[in-house]
């Protein structure tokens, strides 16, 4: 033990004297390169806006599933199963801004991934987009595209929302007006744009008019909106794609989280497996907006 003892010390002996002989550049930690990717960084990359572009995709396909669930609980579709998932979801007595089901990074924080998907989408369009040449009008279509998804998931499910630091919450209407913004105008730019479903990002694009302008209760523009989107595709289906060991689809059977309640037992299953895609827009969807229009005549 004594010997081992002595050979510690010499070791650490040793060790102090490299220290001292080396100098303080030994410790200096501005000598250490950051791996990490900067603005600049990107800024000066050859492509930047198709770089970033891929994360801004992942993103929507995170918030939405993150929406459904949320949805899904909140209005008594689905009920929960197990305890992962927060009490305040099932009792709408309980919800607060500080909900820890739905304002979390995981899976079901559908404020959280709305505000993360607006804030990427604020990277591509506002700075690295505008000094990219090799941008196209399509990329920022679809950029746009899912800025306006943010806006509008948000202002159908939120009272108001931060979307800057020391600002006040952004009312609901205001979303939506700011969705409806992002929508015109890559409409105007989208040219034969597909969404990475295969989807006509145009087609999309005259569907998340159709249903901004349904919640704001604008009745001729959303019927406008409506007819143009079924008249490109009086069958369409605007999917969100998903991977199985990837971003998942939530609902499939092997989660076995939720359990439908007992009224919505002949809808079910929904989705069979963990790449199921997700429906994010449909023809059945205007042909009910301009029912609903004829309704309130």
């Amino acid at each position: 033990m004594r010997s081992f003892n002595r050979l510690m010390r010499t070791a650490m002996t040793a060790a102090a004297t490299v220290v001292l002989v080396s100098g303080c550049d030994f410790l200096d930690p501005t000598n250490v390169t950051n791996p990490n990717t900067t603005t600049d960084d990107l800024a000066n990359a050859a492509a930047p806006t198709a770089a970033l572009l891929p994360g801004v995709r992942a993103q929507m396909a995170r918030a939405l599933r993150a929406v459904v669930q949320t949805t899904a609980l909140v209005t008594d579709d689905f009920e929960i199963a197990f305890t992962n998932v927060g009490p305040e979801l099932s009792d709408p007595y309980q919800l607060s801004p500080d909900g820890a089901s739905y304002n979390t990074t995981g899976a079901i924080g559908a404020y959280w991934n709305t505000q993360e998907l607006r804030a990427l989408a604020d990277f591509v369009i506002d700075s690295l987009a505008p000094g990219d040449e090799t941008a196209t009008d399509e990329q920022r279509a679809e950029a746009l595209y899912y800025r306006g998804l943010a806006y509008l998931l948000q202002g159908e499910n939120f009272r108001a929302v931060v979307t800057a630091p020391d600002q006040a919450a952004t009312p609901w209407d205001e979303l939506l007006d700011r969705a409806e913004a992002d929508f015109t105008t890559a409409l105007a730019i989208a040219g034969g744009a597909l969404l990475p479903s295969g989807a006509e990002l145009d087609l999309a694009l005259n569907a998340a008019l159709a249903r901004t302008h349904r919640a704001a209760g604008n009745v001729t523009q959303a019927g406008n909106f409506a007819q143009a989107a079924l008249g490109a595709d009086d069958e369409f289906v605007v999917n969100q794609v998903y991977a199985a060991g990837e971003i998942e689809n939530p609902f499939s059977n092997e989660s076995r989280t939720y359990q439908p309640l007992p009224r919505l037992d002949f809808l079910d299953p929904k989705y069979t497996e963990r790449g199921s895609p997700i429906a994010l827009s449909k023809a059945e969807e205007m042909h009910l907006i301009l029912a609903e229009i004829e309704m309130v005549g």
